[in-house]
C-alpha cells in the first residue's frame, strides 16, 4: 500500500525550511484530508510539523500578518481555514489543533463542534495511551508557549493552562488504565516535562512537583534522575529572579538618583516670566499697537538751569576757532579731545597750516622768479650765473617781506 502522506510531508518540510510558509501550511491541510489513507509514522510526522509550523508563523506577528495577507490573495479551499486560525486567540488555537490532532490518530472525522477546553474525552482517552510520545510532547511545548503568549495580554483575566490540563489528562488516562499501560519510557518522558516545564518552570509549584515525582510509580533511580533536574532548575530559576530582582533595584535606585539630580537643577535655576498673552483681533477690529516710551539721554535730560541751545552753525564756527587756537598755540598741557596734538617741533612742521604756508610761498617764489625774468630788462654786463644769483637774492627778500606783511 502505497503512503500518501509522504509526499505532501516532504514538499511541506521542504518550505518550512525555506520558510515559505504558505505552501507549507496548505500542504499540511491538504494531506490531512487524506490522513487515514497514509501510515503512522507519515502522519505523526505531518502532526508534529503542523504544530511546530503554525508556532513558528503565529508567534511573530509581523510575519504572521505578511501569511494572513497572502493567504487572502490565494484561491485555495484551505487558504480560508489557515487564515481563520491565525486570528484566533492562542487558548482556542491550541484547543482546535489539540482535537484535530487527536481525531486525525483516531481514524474518525472531526466533528463540527469542537470542546472549547482540554478535557478527557472518551476519544482521547483511547488516543491518549497509544499517542507517538513525540507528538504529545510537542502538543505539550506548544500548549506552554501558547499560554504564554495568552497570559502576556492584559486583557487575559483567567491564566491559561493548557499545557497542564494536556498532561493530567495523560495521567488520568494512565490511572484508568492500571496495569495494562506498559510505555514507561513514554511515561518517564512526559513526567519529567511536565513536572520541571509545567508545574517548575511555568507555574512555579516547586514542591508540589517534587511531590508528585515522589508519588509516580517510576523506579527510586529514576525518581532520583528527575527530582535532581527539578532542583537544578528550581535554582537556575531563583537565580534568574535574584539576578532580575538586583536589575530591578538598580535601575529603580538609578532612576531615584537622576530624578533627585534634575530636582535639584530645577530649583537652582531661575523661574522663567509667564508670557504674557497677545489677544487675538477680530477680523473687524484694528489692531492697536503698544506705545513705546521712549527714555531721554543724558544730554537730553532736563537740567536746573535752562540754557539757550547753540545752532548748530554757531557750534561748528566755534569748534573750527578753537582747533585754529590750538593749533597756533603751542601748550605744555595735553588737550583732551578730538582735535589734540603733540606739542613738539616735527608735529608743528607736519601740521597742515604749516604745509599750507611751505607751499604758498614755493608758489610766491615760483611766480616771482617767471615775472622778473621775463619782463625785466637784460643786464648788459655780468655773467649769467652772477645774474641769475643776484635775481634769486632779490626774490628771497621781496617774498620774506611778502610773508611777514
Amino acid at each position: 500500500m502505497a503512503d500518501s502522506l509522504r509526499p505532501s510531508y516532504v514538499k511541506a518540510t521542504q518550505a518550512f525550511l525555506r520558510k515559505d510558509y504558505v505552501p507549507c501550511l496548505l500542504e499540511i491541510e491538504k494531506a490531512l484530508e487524506s490522513a487515514h489513507e497514509g501510515s503512522a509514522s507519515s502522519l505523526e510526522q505531518l502532526m508534529v510539523l503542523r504544530f511546530t509550523a503554525l508556532y513558528a508563523v503565529y508567534a511573530h506577528a509581523a510575519v504572521r500578518q505578511r501569511v494572513s495577507s497572502e493567504l487572502h490573495q490565494t484561491e485555495s479551499v484551505h487558504s480560508h481555514k489557515v487564515e481563520h486560525m491565525l486570528d484566533m486567540k492562542p487558548t482556542l488555537l491550541f484547543i482546535q489543533l489539540w482535537y484535530e490532532c487527536v481525531y486525525a490518530l483516531a481514524q474518525v472525522p472531526s466533528p463540527e463542534t469542537l470542546p472549547s477546553s482540554i478535557a478527557l474525552t472518551p476519544v482521547a482517552e483511547q488516543v491518549l495511551l497509544r499517542m507517538p510520545t513525540s507528538v504529545l510532547s510537542s502538543a505539550i511545548l506548544m500548549a506552554l508557549r501558547m499560554d504564554n503568549l495568552a497570559n502576556a495580554d492584559a486583557l487575559q483575566t483567567t491564566p491559561s493552562q493548557n499545557a497542564r490540563q494536556v498532561c493530567e489528562c495523560f495521567f488520568s488516562a494512565v490511572v484508568q488504565a492500571e496495569d495494562d499501560y506498559q510505555d514507561m519510557d513514554k511515561y518517564e518522558r512526559i513526567l519529567r516535562l511536565y513536572a520541571i516545564q509545567v508545574l517548575g518552570t511555568s507555574q512555579g509549584e516547586w514542591d508540589y512537583a517534587s511531590n508528585f515525582v515522589e508519588y509516580s510509580t517510576l523506579p527510586p533511580p529514576v525518581k532520583q534522575s528527575i527530582l535532581e533536574a527539578l532542583s537544578a532548575a528550581h535554582d537556575q530559576a531563583s537565580h534568574r529572579v535574584m539576578r532580575e530582582s538586583e536589575l530591578l533595584h538598580h535601575a529603580q535606585k538609578h532612576y531615584e538618583s537622576e530624578r533627585s539630580k534634575r530636582d535639584a537643577r530645577q530649583d537652582t535655576q531661575p523661574t522663567p516670566a509667564a508670557p504674557v498673552p497677545v489677544p487675538t483681533p477680530t477680523p473687524n477690529e484694528t489692531v492697536v499697537r503698544p506705545t513705546v516710551q521712549r527714555t531721554p539721554s543724558i544730554r537730553a535730560r532736563p537740567s536746573g538751569l535752562q540754557e539757550e541751545k547753540p545752532s548748530p552753525s554757531s557750534h561748528a564756527d566755534q569748534r573750527q576757532h578753537l582747533q585754529q587756537y590750538l593749533q597756533r598755540r603751542p601748550s605744555t598741557v595735553p588737550w583732551d579731545g578730538p582735535v589734540q596734538r603733540p606739542a613738539t617741533w616735527w608735529s608743528f612742521f607736519l601740521s597742515h597750516m604749516t604745509r599750507q604756508r611751505t607751499l604758498a610761498t614755493l608758489v610766491v617764489i615760483a611766480m616771482a622768479l617767471f615775472l622778473r625774468s621775463g619782463s625785466g630788462p637784460r643786464p648788459s654786463s655780468g655773467t649769467w650765473p652772477t645774474l641769475i644769483k643776484q635775481r634769486i637774492l632779490d626774490t628771497i627778500r621781496m617774498a620774506t617781506q611778502v610773508t611777514y606783511l
